[in-house]
């Protein structure tokens, strides 16, 4: 519990998070290459979509009081004619979906209920007015409200967008981050699984460097040209460990250890206007300490919804889930048939514990954990 004493809580370090300024400056990006991308400003109908009527389905249009009374044993027959010309009583002229409607026409008999005959068209079905047709404005009117600004965009908004007419879309630039690799290992893991989780919490990377001492971290630290950088390694008290009086000198430390588990040594601060994690370099520590506040900081910066990248749903232990008091606890879980099995809690050292599992359980620093049965939140990685 001593170790404890020194920490700031969690909810700190979140505040901290949550109060960062947001870029402020925004691209327009090629609809092919918006999507994922955060919409920086409301989109209004530029006009009715559609602008007229259409065929909403492969067929005729017709007339539909020429179609009344039309059945298997009292079949109506209508003239064809050809497309581009204005559709007269007892007439059919074939249109594709999405093709503007030919003036006349008031509904479309859709290829599967119409038998062709030569130069006539057969009837078996009565339609009314509108019967297969797409309305003027029924996707949108214009000067309507379409996508609100802090939207992220989808496949779907997208093709919306290529219906107004659109070829580009104005979008929140997305934040660059840089990644400073400070620790001393024998193999080199957390730049590449740094990498990772910046491009899925919206994020750029600009560059990725090995930082050896404490002067050429300063140096790149005096050098910013990111929003966010993320430095791994070298945040404990060993004499090698010099990540934290590092950003000391070149900005601005906020705070140095939190409790959270695993994790625990993560430091923060401010290098020009750039925010700056310190990570524990032990593989399992840094996910965790990312995980916890990196994603935080960066999908905050992004304005991607959410503080955490994960789905999440509630379902019973399997057995007792034990945590510490003054602490915020990561615990790996399981699932299997419908109930948690906890994996680990105590241990923040094996890689394998996260590779294993399904998910993770947040237990809050006043708990001392859930007992068999309770039902827990699990955030789950995939």
């Amino acid at each position: 519990m001593s170790r404890l004493i020194d920490r700031r809580l969690a909810a700190e370090a979140f505040a901290w998070a949550d109060s960062l300024a947001l870029p402020a400056d925004t691209v327009a990006l090629p609809l092919a290459g918006a999507s994922g991308r955060i919409l920086a400003r409301d989109i209004v109908a530029p006009h009715d979509l559609p602008g007229q009527r259409m065929a909403a389905t492969d067929g005729f249009a017709v007339r539909s009081a020429d179609t009344v009374g039309a059945g298997d044993y009292c079949p109506q027959y209508l003239n064809l004619r050809p497309p581009g010309q204005r559709l007269n009583a007892a007439e059919a002229i074939a249109v594709s979906n999405g093709e503007s409607l030919p003036e006349g026409a008031d509904a479309v008999l859709p290829l599967e209920l119409a038998e062709n005959s030569g130069p006539s068209l057969e009837v078996v079905n009565a339609l009314v007015a509108g019967d297969w047709v797409a309305e003027t404005g029924e996707q949108g009117r214009a000067g309507e409200l379409l996508l609100a600004a802090g939207r992220c965009l989808r496949p779907q908004d997208l093709a919306l967008l290529a219906w107004c007419g659109m070829e580009a879309v104005p979008t929140w630039r997305q934040p660059v981050v840089k990644i400073l690799l400070a620790g001393h290992y024998e193999r080199e893991v957390d730049g590449l699984m740094l990498a990772s989780l910046v491009a899925r919490d919206g994020g750029q990377l600009g560059e990725t460097r090995r930082v050896a001492d404490r002067s050429s971290l300063i140096d790149a630290l005096r050098c910013p040209a990111a929003d966010l950088i993320l430095v791994a390694g070298a945040t404990g008290e060993a004499a090698t460990d010099h990540a934290v009086a590092g950003l000391e000198e070149a900005g601005r430390l906020v705070m140095h250890r939190v409790a959270i588990h695993p994790g625990g040594n993560v430091a923060l601060g401010q290098a020009g206007a750039a925010a700056v994690l310190l990570l524990p370099g032990t593989p399992l520590a840094c996910f965790a300490a990312y995980d916890l506040l990196g994603a935080r900081v960066l999908r905050r910066l992004a304005r991607l919804p959410g503080v955490l990248p994960y789905k999440s749903c509630k379902l019973p232990l399997a057995s007792k889930l034990t945590s510490s008091i003054g602490r915020l606890d990561l615990c790996r879980v399981r699932l299997q048939e419908g109930r948690v099995h906890p994996l680990a809690v105590t241990d923040e050292r094996k890689l394998t514990t996260v590779v294993k599992a399904d998910g993770f359980v947040v237990v809050p620093e006043t708990s001392e954990g859930y007992g068999r049965g309770c039902e827990v939140l699990v955030y789950l990685y995939d």
